[in-house]
């Protein structure tokens, strides 16, 4: 296929059209070697730079988490809501987040504005195919979420869902 479906697969609505482009294959097509040298040199300098940076930004996310956690039972995150100073430092995460996303390499842009909470009190993000679900996850300014209980008893990642 090569990234092309045609009339013979049956995945055209319309026969006449004969070749149509499958969203769902990438073929990279380098065909000089410029750009060939490019994709090469950009791979090996631009990668573990960002990889780096990814890292500083989930450390730094993971720390600032633990310490606007500090003092705090899971009795009580369940029963009241993060206010005060614990409350921005969850901002700060949420930014954090985000240009954790940006230095990946992956934008978004948010259309429009969140209905509020009488409107649409809940928002369900599925299928949980690709990273642009957890990216959702940021820029609602972290919801609850419902993962199974082992999720949170991760030591890395844990304190964050709790955050």
């Amino acid at each position: 296929m090569n990234g092309k479906c045609t009339a013979s697969d049956g995945l055209l609505p319309d026969p006449k059209n004969k070749i149509s482009l499958n969203p769902f294959v990438h073929t990279l097509e380098l065909t000089s070697t410029y750009e060939k040298i490019k994709a090469g040199l950009l791979t090996v300098i631009i990668l573990p730079i960002r990889l780096c940076v990814i890292m500083c930004l989930l450390i730094a996310a993971w720390l600032i988490a633990c310490v606007g956690l500090y003092g705090i039972t899971e009795e009580e995150l369940q029963e009241k809501p993060l206010t005060g100073w614990r409350r921005k430092l969850r901002d700060l995460v949420t930014q954090l987040g985000r240009w954790t996303y940006y230095a990946g390499g992956m934008r978004y842009t948010v259309k429009g504005k969140q209905a509020p909470r009488e409107e649409a009190p809940i928002l369900v993000i599925a299928p949980h195919s690709t990273f642009f679900d957890a990216g959702m996850v940021y820029e609602t300014g972290f919801p609850s979420i419902i993962a199974r209980r082992e999720s949170g008893l991760n030591p890395f990642l844990g304190s964050m869902f709790y955050n």
